[in-house]
Order: structure tokens, then sequence, then C-alpha cells
């Protein structure tokens, strides 16, 4: 995920939540390379929910904000975090060359 789709991730929840924007970057930069790094690294295949929990749990402890407030900045930007996992995924299935 390039720098600008973050930014243009934070920008969309900053504008649909009340946090601030010091507070939705730092749980979304948090929260989506975590998600990265588990998807780099990991060999199980995980369902949605499962990865969510996960990924709200490191962020929460990791940044200090609470659990409901990382699961709805989180959850804002799942359009792209669902875009994330399908990339993924189809990278997943593709034979290597």
């Amino acid at each position: 995920m390039t720098d600008s789709e973050l930014q243009r991730i934070i920008q969309y929840v900053t504008a649909r939540l009340s946090y601030g924007l010091p507070e939705t970057t730092e749980i979304v930069r948090t929260g989506f390379s975590e998600l990265v790094a588990l998807a780099t690294t990991s060999t199980t295949r995980l369902e949605r929910d499962a990865i969510l929990a996960y990924v709200v749990t490191y962020t929460a402890k990791k940044t200090g904000h609470s659990e409901p407030m990382v699961r709805e900045v989180l959850e804002a930007g799942g359009r792209w975090l669902d875009q994330a996992y399908e990339d993924l995924a189809k990278r997943e299935n593709e034979p290597v060359n």
C-alpha cells in the first residue's frame, strides 16, 4: 500500500468520524502496517473477522487508544481493508514465473 493510498484512507476516515487527524493517522498507519506484515509473513488463511479482531487488538495495544475507537476507525476504512485482502488473495493464487 502506497503512502498516497494511506493518506486517502486517513482523509476519508477523518472526514467520516469525529476523531482528530493525529489519532486517525496513528491508528490507520499502525493497523494497516500490521495487516501488511501479517499478510507477508502468515501462511495460515484467516477469515476477515479474525484478521480484524487481531489487528484491532494489536493496534489498540500499540497506540494506547481504546479497542472500540480503533475498531471504529479501522472499520471505517473497511473497504480498503477488503481491497487489500482481495489483492493478497489474488496474488497467492497467481503462478510464480
